[in-house]
């Protein structure tokens, strides 16, 4: 296949991702603007205290299996090892189920033993039963889907499907009076179980299309100690990266009030959209990164990185002054209550612009084999911000919580590009545009 043949089906593939992506942020603030609306300020706080938590344990349990899967699994396609791609995906799967079973029994036992710890303890059980086991499960089952090259079921059951039911779902419960008030136990139990049908769904197509693509291995092999010399770096950064979108809502929620904690979210999560183009590319980057170092494909693999810097840059530019001139009339509708979040909003925005402009830096590191370089990285700043965050936020409240998380995105894309420039062949960030014409650059 030539090089421009490769270009075209990456762009193709990027197109179907970007899609999914718009239909999930559609999708994602269609959910949220629906909960603000129908549920308690109180209610709505409370949900998603409970959904930062348990995306951040989630992250945890998932032991950075789902990032690792792609880098090996790209390169295992490429070197067509059948029996290292199936031995990854059991070996991935079964300590991810591992792991996932012994936190919702502690969970269990934890809220049972300590019934006193909160009000309602059956909401946070709810969320250890059902929510928890398929956030866990999903991404890992979404890597793995990524690298078959099946971006509609690795996106789809979680980012799209699950959030239009639960909006569906309970819409229909007020519509038809079979409840005169939404309260977050029919969100979560509704959230939950759709979510949790829509990865038995995955998993199930995830199994069909390894046996259409490469039938029944006859043998499986194991490659443990690379496996884990790359997942444990994986993880720890997965596990530092994640507290930034997670740990503020939840500090924001112990330091100041759950009501607060729902309107910082409201507010991050809009300023994630300018980020939601870098994250959607991301998911084809990474295996196109794996492939292209595997195959010694610097010039082509560049120029992806580099059609990938032009977009990101002119899409978080237009959302940054969007949110500037329209912030209160977004929040406010959203929720009256929101619009005191506004400079939340633009800060974050501010922070999500740059990293943007920095690109996909540390998916390149990631599949480069300079992991341990990422975690490095994330684990002396992460903290730095947290501890910064946990300072700042009981003086200046949700604005200074705000700013803390900002300057640590900034300060880790900064150092992560760095580091890109100094260890690999790639620029992904908006300068790298310059090898768009470049005609020849290798290692």
């Amino acid at each position: 296949m030539s090089a421009p043949e490769r270009l075209g089906i990456f762009l193709r593939k990027g197109g179907i991702a970007l899609a999914l992506r718009l239909m999930a942020a559609i999708s994602n603030y269609a959910l949220i603007l629906c909960l603000a609306r129908w549920l308690s300020s109180d209610d709505f706080g409370q949900f998603m205290f409970i959904l930062s938590g348990v995306t951040f344990l989630a992250v945890c349990a998932r032991l950075g299996t789902h990032v690792s899967v792609v880098r090996f699994l790209g390169i295992y396609r490429a070197q067509h090892r059948v029996d290292l791609a199936e031995g990854i995906v059991r070996a991935y799967l079964g300590a991810v189920g591992f792991v996932v079973l012994i936190f919702v029994v502690g969970t269990v036992i934890f809220l049972y033993a300590f019934k006193g710890i909160t009000n309602e303890p059956y909401f946070y059980v709810f969320a250890a039963v059902l929510i928890f086991p398929a956030f866990t499960f999903n991404d890992t089952l979404s890597g793995i889907l990524r690298s078959y090259g099946n971006v509609f079921w690795a996106l789809a059951p979680k980012e799209v499907l699950w959030r239009l039911l639960t909006i569906g779902i309970c819409a229909v419960l007020l519509l038809r009076g079979a409840t005169e008030v939404l309260n977050l136990a029919h969100v979560l139990i509704v959230s939950g179980v759709t979510l949790t049908l829509l990865v038995i769904s995955q998993s199930i197509v995830t199994h069909r299309l390894r046996r259409f693509i490469e039938g029944v291995p006859p043998t499986r092999d194991y490659a443990f100690r690379d496996w884990l010399r790359s997942t444990v770096p994986l993880w720890l950064t997965s596990v530092a990266s994640v507290s930034f979108r997670t740990l503020d809502v939840i500090l924001v929620g112990a330091f100041l009030s759950i009501a607060d904690a729902g309107s910082y979210f409201a507010a991050s999560r809009l300023a994630e959209l300018l980020a939601f183009i870098l994250s959607t590319l991301n998911l084809i980057v990474g295996p196109s990164v794996a492939r292209g170092q595997a195959k010694e494909d610097i010039q082509d693999t560049q120029k992806k990185l580099s059609l990938v810097a032009v977009f990101l840059f002119a899409s978080s530019a237009f959302l940054f002054l969007f949110f500037m001139f329209f912030g209160h009339e977004i929040l406010g509708y959203m929720n009256e209550d929101f619009v005191s979040s506004y400079w939340v909003l633009v800060v974050l925005s501010f922070g999500h612009m740059i990293n943007v402009m920095v690109g996909s830096a540390g998916v390149v590191l990631n599949m480069t084999g300079h992991e341990t370089v990422t975690m490095r990285i994330m684990f002396t700043t992460a903290p730095l911000a947290l501890l910064c965050l946990a300072i700042i936020t009981p003086i200046f409240g949700a604005v200074g919580a705000a700013f803390s998380i900002a300057g640590g995105i900034i300060l880790l894309n900064l150092r992560l590009l760095r580091a890109v420039l100094l260890r690999t062949p790639f620029d992904p960030s908006i300068l790298g545009v310059r090898f768009l014409f470049a005609r020849n650059r290798t290692i």
